[in-house]
């Protein structure tokens, strides 16, 4: 109904690769221990977030991992929150020698 009353529908470009590394690397503060597997450059590859969903995305991660009281953020906990949230991340993981995958948004493909 709100929409109605408006004469204008403003639409925001979800930002570039570069920007959205920036976004992952600014969403961990300095302060949260993470593991160094973590490659933000395949996060603002792969996954087409705003801003916004970015910050949520590691509030969450970071909150999950408390929550399972593990020592560092990392793949585990973001792949739980991605997958929870219905997104994909093809990434290889060095120590297990496999791949790890959450489900595939329609949008993200």
């Amino acid at each position: 109904r709100w929409r109605q009353q408006m004469d204008r529908n403003l639409e925001f470009s979800l930002p570039e690769e570069s920007d959205r590394l920036r976004l992952w690397k600014q969403a961990f503060s300095g302060s949260v221990p993470l593991s160094s597997d973590l490659k933000w450059k395949e996060l603002a590859k792969q996954l087409t977030l705003s801003g916004g969903e970015i910050q949520a995305i590691a509030q969450e991660t970071i909150a999950y991992t408390a929550a399972i009281e593990a020592a560092k953020v990392g793949y585990e906990q973001l792949l739980y929150v991605l997958t929870q949230r219905g997104l994909t991340l093809n990434i290889r993981l060095s120590k297990k020698r496999r791949s790890a995958t959450a489900p595939l948004g329609e949008d993200q493909e």
